[in-house]
């Protein structure tokens, strides 16, 4: 779209613009959902929320600048332009999106949910929180910071990465992280209870809340009767004792992988890890899927034994 065509909608909609030059300037939000445009003008810059839901829109314009929030829930949107920034939310759920440009700032909340991400780039800047439901990412960066929190449920994550900072929310099925500690069905209430080496140190949830162990057992026993606070802090201070144990024997790694171990060592008895050696063609995805987390998680125990 042209800037001249572009100019056209605003004033059908009657929202205030200026013009300096080649770029164009919108001092309001700007709620275009349902509208029958395809792109946007280079060079545009939107004070307040840009909501693009559920256009005919496939890609944004070079030098976007968004001062709210970005919505492009249900467009046809595969990539992002790189140095894009939005110091709101960004809205990226159920699109075609499969990877996030280089230099990418986020004010607040980045939604990937149900998108086709694999991976994050090392220099992302999230200020908010990532929502990385049902993606199929498998891993984060090293020293990864984001500033409320992190989702991970229904990922393919297997392991938290070294220096992981993510506020005060984290959100996982600890079942499936091979490097926390968790205690289920605790106390009357059927607590899970996990502990996470982020934020610089252990840290102790119950409700996705992470907290110093000192501060959960606080907040516990204000919460719950003096029987099942104790019940609580005492699941909380196992995991605390059991994943610093293995923390210092370099066994963080594989000690909660007994399947997935079980599943490598089947493949090798039916020769089937002698013949991927050799092939060309890809290997179904399932056994890909087994090998890339057995693979992750022997580094992640060689990493931390260096430590």
């Amino acid at each position: 779209m042209n800037m001249n065509d572009f100019i056209e909608v605003l004033q059908e909609k009657n929202v205030p613009y200026s013009i300096d030059g080649d770029k164009i300037f919108v001092n309001r939000h700007l709620h275009l959902r349902y509208a029958s445009i395809t792109s946007l003008p280079n060079n545009l810059s939107v004070d307040g929320d840009l909501d693009l839901r559920e256009t005919g829109i496939s890609r944004l314009p070079d030098n976007l600048n968004v001062g709210g929030d970005l919505d492009l829930r249900y467009t046809g949107i595969s990539s992002l332009p790189d140095n894009l920034s939005v110091g709101g939310d960004l809205n990226l759920s159920e699109t075609d999106i499969s990877r996030l440009p280089d230099n990418l700032s986020v004010g607040g909340k980045l939604d990937l949910r149900g998108t086709n991400i694999t991976s994050l780039p090392d220099n992302l800047k999230i200020d908010g929180y990532l929502d990385l439901r049902r993606t199929g990412i498998v891993s984060l960066p090293d020293n990864f910071s984001v500033g409320d929190g992190i989702d991970l449920r229904d990922t393919k994550i297997i392991s938290l990465p070294n220096n992981l900072s993510v506020g005060h929310i984290l959100c996982l099925q600890p079942e499936n992280i091979s490097n926390v500690a968790y205690r289920e069905n605790c106390g009357k209430h059927n607590l899970t209870i996990f502990a996470a080496r982020v934020n610089g140190g252990i840290r102790i949830s119950a409700d996705f809340s992470l907290r110093k162990l000192s501060d959960f057992e606080i907040v516990v026993d204000l919460k719950y009767l003096s029987k099942d606070a104790e019940d609580y802090k005492q699941a909380a201070r196992e995991c605390v004792a059991e994943l610093t144990q293995r923390w210092k024997t370099g066994g963080c790694g594989m000690s909660n992988s007994p399947e997935l171990l079980q599943s490598i060592q089947e493949m090798h008895e039916a020769s089937v890890l002698a013949d991927y050696v050799c092939q060309v063609d890809a290997i179904p995805q399932e056994d890909a899927v087994l090998l890339a987390r057995f693979a992750l998680e022997s580094l992640l125990v060689l990493t931390q034994q260096k430590l």
